[in-house]
C-alpha cells in the first residue's frame, strides 16, 4: 500500500485565507488614510497661518475651534478644509479695532459691514460688524457681535475650490 496523503483541514486554509484578506484590507486603509493626511496638512496649516494673523489680546478667551477636512469629509453641514475659531470678550470693540484685525487678517477694513455700533432697532445681536474677502485663496469672514450674553469675535476660513 502507498502513503495516505492527509488533507490540510479547511479550518485552517480559512482562517489563513481571513486574516490574509483582513490584512490586505487594513494595509489599504491605512495606504488612504496615510496619503490623505499628507496632501491635507499643507492645507490645515494654511488655515491655521491665516487664522494665526488675528491678533487676539491675553483677555480674550477662545471658546471654540472647528476644523474640518480629511479623509472622508463630506462637507454636509461644514464645508471641508475649513477652521472655525471663536472668543470671547470682556467688553465692546469699536469700529476702528475691528477694522485693524480685519487689516491684520488681510482683509480690506474698507469693506466692513456695520457700524460696530449699539443699534436701537436691534433684535437678538445688538452690536454687530462683519468683513468677508479672499485671503491665499481662502474666503474668510470675520465678525464681531454683541448680546446681552456678551461679546465675541469669530472667524471661518473656507479654502476656495
Amino acid at each position: 500500500m502507498g502513503a495516505t496523503i492527509r488533507p490540510v483541514k479547511s479550518w485552517r486554509r480559512r482562517l489563513i485565507t481571513v486574516a490574509v484578506i483582513l490584512a490586505s484590507l487594513a494595509t489599504l486603509f491605512f495606504g488612504l488614510w496615510l496619503t490623505a493626511y499628507i496632501q491635507d496638512k499643507p492645507e490645515k496649516d494654511k488655515l491655521h497661518a491665516i487664522a494665526g494673523h488675528l491678533t487676539t489680546p491675553s483677555t480674550w478667551t477662545m471658546n471654540w475651534e472647528r476644523e474640518t477636512g480629511g479623509f472622508g469629509c463630506v462637507g454636509v453641514d461644514v464645508p471641508c478644509n475649513s477652521l472655525n475659531r471663536q472668543y470671547e470678550l470682556p467688553s465692546m470693540i469699536t469700529h476702528d479695532e475691528f477694522n485693524a484685525l480685519a487689516n491684520n487678517v488681510g482683509l480690506d477694513p474698507k469693506a466692513t459691514d456695520g457700524t460696530c455700533q449699539d443699534s436701537p432697532y436691534a433684535t437678538g445681536l445688538e452690536t454687530y460688524c462683519r468683513n468677508t474677502g479672499t485671503v491665499d485663496g481662502h474666503q474668510v469672514i470675520l465678525w464681531f457681535g454683541s448680546s446681552g450674553r456678551g461679546h465675541q469675535v469669530s472667524i471661518d476660513i473656507i479654502k476656495m475650490d
